[in-house]
């Protein structure tokens, strides 16, 4: 289930609060531990999770054997999508604005299993909680824009 759709236009990304909050990754910690990992969960999709928070590094650590990038989120969850995260999901970049810095056109989900969601809704959040990043197979707001007639 879709949690939450963005368009990380430059290329950086905000957290949402909820996704913040079913992965364990608290805004107010200090720096060290707002680390999060994005793992490779086949083509096009990434989980994600926070590497601070009540579960040890033991327990985290078979999980981190198919790491594709480990990033540091502001105080404000923003974040720099990494290079190998972009590749992964497939999203196109390209230089934008009068200094060429990359960008994209694409659209993120932040996904959650379904039963897992309706689990939180019913028991509030818990260790476990699956967050995926994937590519949005949703149209761009601009083409919605377009396909509108003008009058």
């Amino acid at each position: 289930m879709v949690v939450k759709a963005t368009a990380p236009r430059w290329l950086t990304l905000q957290i949402p609060r909820q996704v913040a909050e079913l992965i364990g990754l608290d805004a107010r910690a200090a720096k060290a531990w707002r680390r999060i990992a994005f793992l490779d969960r086949g083509p096009g999709v990434v989980r994600v999770i926070a590497l601070g928070g009540p579960a040890s590094s033991a327990e985290k650590e078979p999980q981190l054997a198919r790491t594709l990038a480990i990033t540091t989120p502001s105080a404000g969850l923003l974040l720099k999508l990494p290079s190998a995260v972009r590749q992964h999901l497939g999203l196109r970049t390209l230089p934008r604005g009068l200094k060429r810095v990359q960008g994209t056109d694409d659209l993120v989900a932040w996904m959650v299993p379904e039963p897992e969601l309706e689990r939180v809704r019913q028991e509030g959040v818990g260790p476990g909680v699956h967050v995926y990043l994937t590519k949005s197979v949703f149209p761009a707001p601009r083409s919605w824009e377009e396909s509108e007639p003008t009058d």
